[in-house]
């Protein structure tokens, strides 16, 4: 799983010849990142070995945490020095596989993940030579709270992680880089949003996550959007643009936009994102989204689409005529919806 060159073992063993048995009567084990004080039996024959310990462990957050964040590729930090119950059974075959299956808690005073601070927790882990697994876990994230079950894979190659399906998110206070870092691909709206407020939350069906092969991940599920306010970014701030251009209609005709185009209906660069629930799914490296509503002043905007994780767009937004946009001679254009393809990058997006 990983290598550690500063590591000190000091053990006291009692050996029974009558019934061939070993008692580790302490066994002392320390690293640059944690220690261990435990206890228990050994059996060794000429074919396998087999231990079981258990005792206190004593665990610096910090460095755990770097330890996955290297093996994940994903920034991870913690803070707090933890101190848990462990149990620890392992076994060498005669061919020398060793298996074993160490039982603890991890436990952090705060932290940060993918652009989200987390609160104090404790999380129940089952470490094997293949894998992590979490039965259940509740974290404080953003002021909210995520709840979660699932393994992360780490032997043989390549890393992943398999979220149970239920996993839920409630009340996540939304922060600028928080969008920018992962919520951008869900809901291209609020990239680059200089200021934003507001909660989310989310439901995930099924969650399969290759860190070393973007490509491979599947992810299906529900954002729950209770309400949130943003400055426009670029995606945003080309949807005014066009809805400048639609206000100008009079007369039954749409005029060319240049410099003396004088919009009837004056934007503003507040965006508003109603309480709503809208569908996700990344596959392949694209994550598409349907039915997105955002409010820009008296405009209603639904956008649908595709975006890649190289940022590429594929998009569409609907936009119903008001009445209010459209001269007398065009009125009964009002209701209607003008459909406006999107593409570009999410940095430069160009709606058509």
């Amino acid at each position: 799983v990983w290598s550690e060159p500063n590591l000190t073992l000091e053990i006291r063993l009692r050996y029974q010849p009558d019934s061939d048995t070993i008692t580790a009567e302490q066994v002392q084990i320390a690293g640059d990142w944690f220690a261990a004080n435990l206890s228990g039996d050994a059996q060794w024959t000429t074919r396998s070995s087999e231990l079981q310990l258990t005792g206190a462990s004593r665990l610096k957050m910090n460095e755990v945490t770097q330890r996955f964040s290297n093996m994940a590729d994903v920034d991870i930090r913690a803070t707090g020095v933890h101190e848990a119950d462990l149990s620890l059974r392992a076994a060498i075959n005669d061919g020398g596989n060793v298996e074993f299956a160490l039982a603890t808690d991890l436990g952090w005073e705060s932290g940060h993940i993918a652009g989200m601070d987390i609160g104090q927790a404790l999380v129940p882990v089952t470490l094997t030579e293949t894998s992590l697994k979490v039965e259940r876990a509740q974290i404080p994230v953003n002021r909210g709270d995520l709840a979660f079950a699932g393994q992360l894979h780490y032997r043989p190659g390549p890393v992943w992680m398999h979220l149970e399906p239920g996993t839920t998110a409630s009340s996540i206070q939304l922060t600028p880089e928080m969008t920018d870092q992962w919520l951008k691909y869900v809901a291209p709206l609020v990239a680059n949003a200089t200021r934003i407020q507001g909660t989310l939350g989310a439901q995930i069906d099924e969650a399969t996550i290759v860190f070393d092969q973007p490509q491979q991940n599947q992810v299906i599920g529900r954002i729950n959007i209770s309400k949130a306010e943003m400055t426009a970014g670029p995606l945003a701030s080309q949807i005014i643009q066009g809805i400048g251009s639609l206000t100008s209609l009079t007369g039954g005709f749409i005029p060319e936009p240049g410099p003396q185009a004088s919009p009837a209906l004056k934007t503003t660069n507040l965006v508003t994102l109603p309480p709503q629930t809208v569908d996700f799914a990344v596959r392949q490296g694209i994550v598409s989204h349907q039915r997105l509503y955002l409010q820009l002043d008296r405009a209603q905007v639904i956008t649908s689409g595709r975006v890649a994780f190289d940022g590429s767009l594929n998009m569409i937004a609907q936009m119903p005529l008001d009445a209010r946009w459209l001269g007398r001679d065009v009125q009964q254009l009002a209701g209607q919806v003008v459909t406006l393809p999107i593409d570009g990058s999410i940095s430069r997006p160009s709606l058509d």
